[in-house]
């Protein structure tokens, strides 16, 4: 498996993306090669082939593209000509949103789950109560 990370003018909805990913999965495969294509992320492109014969290809021809960030294969990380600066930083404010919304949902996980302890020791008391007051 292969990730290719884009970036484009109004970048990123998965329409968009499916439309790049679609036009170099026909390229690649006009040239004889066996590729799928899936979008996983707005901005992101799974390249799939049940050979992997032709992966260092497929590779060169992502990263000639004008919208490739980079692609990512073998946990190696290519860059392409869309990882500009101005993508840099887009991208660093991105990750810093998603970090945060990830510490939110875990301190709101966090909370709940003290409230719900809480809630069981308060009916834990009520039940040993109740059981003295029958006694």
């Amino acid at each position: 498996m292969m990730f290719a990370t884009v970036d484009y003018p109004d970048c990123c909805t998965k329409n968009e993306t499916e439309k790049i990913g679609t036009r170099w999965a026909s390229m690649l495969r006009a040239s004889g090669m066996d590729i799928s294509t899936y979008v996983i992320e707005d901005d992101q492109v799974l390249f799939s082939s049940q050979t992997g014969l032709h992966a260092g290809e497929i590779r060169d021809y992502a990263i000639e593209q004008p919208e490739c960030v980079a692609v990512e294969w073998n946990s190696q990380r290519t860059p392409g000509p869309a990882e500009t600066p101005e993508w840099k930083a887009k991208d660093a404010v991105k990750k810093a949103e998603r970090d945060a919304k990830k510490k939110q949902e875990e301190a709101e996980k966090e909370a709940l789950k003290k409230a719900e302890a809480k809630l069981k020791k308060k009916r834990k008391r009520g039940k040993k109560a109740s059981s003295k007051d029958e006694v």
